[in-house]
């Protein structure tokens, strides 16, 4: 069994034995020939050296150098090469600018195996190691790239219609430096080759490539002024390229390569001629940080899109085309971007979600600088501070100024403002918010810079209350118009103590003052209502409470604007109404333009009428400090009801004169100066007033000091209905005291007198003087008329009238009055 096993071994085995031996013969006959090889190049090395260097300089038209040749196998094996060691190709202005065109440790020049059968030495592949290809031009023009023009005499120039195909197969370049400088035209192009590997096959219209590439970009720059796109970015890929048979253009479509790790999908072309120096690129890509989309272009525009910064992933589209002798390429970049959060010089935004372009050509055929490029976003639609905020169209023009035009547009319940103003200054209870704004301005902070913001905001079904008063407004609707940096109000109407209030108004330059002097900021309202209780108004004279600070520092510019606009600006307010009402106090067409300031009222004028006649005034209400205020006010009255003046101010605080005592038309210029609280309660101790009067169609009723003068003198007058002439006066007021000048009473029963001081709480000291003509009765039509304060008044009864000890007045004979001179001044 043992001996058949052998015999099938053998037999099965027989046909291996002759494939190895056919092997082994190939390899004999292949060592034979890389044997002869060697000894024909070890023979002939001289000779081929000088062969392949006057070769060289028939095809390159410059000084080639080589440092010697050795016969290649290792390297390029199976197929045999040519090593030359330290090659290099220099142009003839070499000794000037000391650059060489061409420079190799290593070059090996592959044979084609079956060329040499036929004793042809065409080169099938090249293989560089440690090698630089140097294009330049300088200043003047000269260039070193004619070296890349075949010689006249060179076998590539013949006209021959039978001229073979290009042999060449494959390049494979390591460790290869190229650049190409051109000081003229300001362009540096420079990177390592740290690996290049080219397969080469050839058509009848074209040459094609394909490529396995790592290389490091140092330098592309179009114009070294402007910097390097790509600086120090790493290049791989396997891809196809295809240049055409006549050499005019370098192409590729749909390549995928990364750089610095990330994926990239290329197309392109190339112009390869000195007629034809066009390219053009197109890229595409995903996920890419924007950081490091923005470190691929050059620090000019690198530096011009950074006014924006977002934090998430854009997918991106580039086109990117130009002359590669000369100018700026034009540049058109594509994004689209999800959920990031977007930071710019104005506003912050989260969830951010849009899309836009880039280009540095918005002006055809004008220079691609920052000056006519432009960044735009469509689609735009983001969160701001919780506000919902969309726009259609944004454009940044000019991004040497960055000059941004907008339009946000957002729709939000009002109640969102709570967290923007941190319950500092307004409290939003309900109702909804609109807002359409464009804005045309710098992109920056508002600086005292001019800015156009024009637009839209309107409220509905809205309540609030404005903290620092602790006032509730009600029923709020209405919008503000906004126009270039000016506010304007329009028909806003709310509820305020049960009082109907519709505003209108402007706010001139408040979008700039906001952000930077917000206390200068000046609000002219016009004020209309059907009618004013200005009892619960008063709470508005209370000092403002202040509340916690609002720490969240991207919105405190804008908050602390607005709270310094609303507690330290200025308010100008214009009010209409037919009728206000304060306690007893009723006043009809009502016309008053008031400026409201932090802790101070100036009433520049208030018209109205009141008691049956017409009543001005002007003045100031300073807040001194908590739950105290100062008034100081000028007012005249003009044919008034004096009766309906007393029963409005409750007779003024005081017992002597009652309004059903008194009747008359009053005029009166008076000046007023008094504290009061928060409630609207005089401090009376305070009151300093100076009225200058006159009562026409005077009459008193009733009139006690008269009754009580009558146990004197007169007692068969009737002194409870009595007429006089106009009186006309001046009161001086000090608190509880009023001090009466000489004064003339003309009246139907009797002429007086009067002069001294009256005290609302004591201290009464008043002299009346009845000249002894009173003696004589009046005729029934008598008509009183004033003779004059200065009319001594003749031969006269003098009546004291001073404060008893229960307060009321008393009256007493004043027999020897001649002989007294009272001192009778107020302080």
């Amino acid at each position: 069994m043992d001996k058949i096993h052998s015999i099938k071994l053998i037999f099965l085995t027989k046909p291996l034995r002759y494939a190895l031996r056919f092997l082994i013969l190939i390899a004999g006959i292949l060592l034979l020939f890389y044997l002869l090889l060697f000894i024909y190049f070890s023979v002939n090395k001289k000779a081929i050296l000088k062969q392949i260097s006057t070769d060289i300089s028939k095809n390159v038209r410059g000084k080639v150098s080589i440092g010697d040749i050795d016969f290649g196998f290792i390297r390029t094996f199976p197929h045999p090469s040519i090593l030359i060691h330290n090659i290099s190709v220099a142009d003839s202005q070499f000794y000037r600018h000391h650059q060489l065109f061409f420079s190799a440790d290593k070059l090996y020049a592959e044979l084609s195996f079956f060329a040499l059968l036929k004793k042809n030495f065409d080169i099938s592949g090249i293989r560089i190691e440690k090698g630089a290809i140097r294009m330049y031009t300088d200043s003047s023009g000269y260039t070193n790239m004619y070296l890349l023009q075949q010689s006249a005499d060179s076998p590539g120039n013949s006209d021959s219609t039978n001229a073979e195909k290009n042999t060449l197969n494959k390049i494979d370049l390591i460790d290869f430096s190229v650049t190409f400088i051109d000081e003229k035209d300001k362009k540096l192009y420079d990177g390592m080759v740290h690996h290049l590997k080219l397969k080469i096959s050839q058509s009848d219209t074209a040459i094609y490539f394909a490529a396995r590439a790592d290389i490091s970009i140092n330098h592309l720059e179009f114009k070294t002024t402007n910097g390097s796109f790509l600086a120090g970015k790493n290049f791989k890929g396997n891809f196809d390229f295809a240049v055409t048979e006549n050499l005019r253009q370098l192409y590729f479509d749909s390549i995928n390569v990364t750089i610095n790790n990330h994926p990239y999908n290329i197309s392109g072309d190339f112009g390869l001629t000195k007629e034809n120096r066009l390219f053009n690129l197109r890229v595409h890509t995903k996920n890419l940080l924007y950081n490091e989309g923005k470190s691929l272009l050059t620090p000019q525009i690198s530096s011009s899109i950074s006014i924006v910064d977002i934090d998430k992933p854009v997918d991106a589209d580039a086109a990117i085309s130009g002359l590669l002798n000369g100018g700026n390429p034009l540049i058109f970049l594509k994004w689209k971007v999800s959920d990031t959060h977007l930071t710019t010089p104005v506003l912050n935004f989260d969830q951010a979600s849009f899309t836009g372009y880039y280009t540095n050509e918005v002006a055809k055929g004008k220079p691609r600088t920052d000056s006519n490029s432009e960044i735009h976003v469509n689609n735009f639609s983001a969160q701001w501070n919780r506000f919902p905020v969309t726009s259609d169209n944004i454009e940044i023009m000019n991004l040497s100024r960055a000059l941004l035009t907008c339009d946000l547009k957002s729709e939000f319940p009002v109640a969102r403002f709570n967290d923007f103003f941190q319950n500092k200054t307004i409290l939003f209870k309900s109702g909804n918010a609109s807002v359409n704004v464009t804005y045309s301005g710098l992109l920056e902070k508002n600086k005292n810079t001019h800015s156009m913001v024009n637009g839209t905001i309107s409220f509905k079904d809205g309540d609030m209350v404005y903290l620092p008063k602790e006032v509730e407004m009600k029923n709020v609707g209405g919008g503000l118009r906004i126009k270039n940096s000016d506010v304007y109000i329009n028909n806003f109407r709310f509820d305020i103590f049960n009082n109907i209030v519709i505003l209108t108004g402007e706010m001139k330059n408040l979008v700039t003052l906001l952000t930077t002097e917000p206390d200068k900021a000046v609000i002219n309202w016009d004020i209309y209502s059907p009618g004013l209780n200005l009892e619960p108004l008063i709470h508005l004279l209370k000092a403002k409470h202040t509340s916690a600070e609002n720490n969240r520092k991207e919105v405190n510019d804008i908050v602390s604007g607005i709270d310094n606009m609303l507690e330290h600006g200025s308010i100008r307010v214009s009010l209409k109404t037919p009728r206000v009402v304060y306690k007893k106090f009723e006043a009809t067409a009502v016309n008053a333009d008031i400026t409201f300031m932090p802790n101070r009222y100036i009433i520049h004028k208030v018209e109205l009428d009141h008691a049956d006649g017409h009543v001005n005034f002007n003045g100031t209400i300073d807040n001194r400090r908590d739950n105290e205020h100062e008034a100081n006010v000028n007012a005249t009255l003009q044919d008034a009801d004096v009766r309906k003046i007393f029963h409005a101010f409750n007779d003024f605080g005081q017992d002597a004169i009652k309004q059903y005592n008194i009747a008359g038309r009053l005029n009166a210029n008076i000046g007023v100066h008094l504290l009061f609280d928060d409630a609207g309660n005089p401090n009376t101790d305070s009151l300093r007033s100076m009225v200058d009067f006159s009562l026409e169609k005077g009459a008193l009723y009733n009139f006690e000091p008269l009754k009580k003068i009558q146990s004197f003198i007169f007692k068969d007058r009737n002194l409870d209905s009595v007429k006089f002439a106009e009186l006309r006066d001046r009161l001086t007021i000090a608190g509880h005291r009023i001090k009466i000048d000489r004064m003339e009473i003309e009246s139907t029963a009797l002429t007086m007198y009067v002069e001294g001081v009256y005290g609302i709480k004591g201290n009464t000291d008043i002299t009346i003087q009845l000249p002894l003509r009173n003696l004589k009765k009046h005729d029934q039509g008598y008509q009183p008329q004033n003779q004059g304060v200065n009319n001594g008044g003749g031969l006269s009864f003098y009546i004291h009238a001073v404060s008893g000890p229960d307060g009321r007045m008393q009256f007493k004979p004043e027999f020897f009055h001649f002989l007294k001179k009272r001192k009778q001044a107020i302080h």
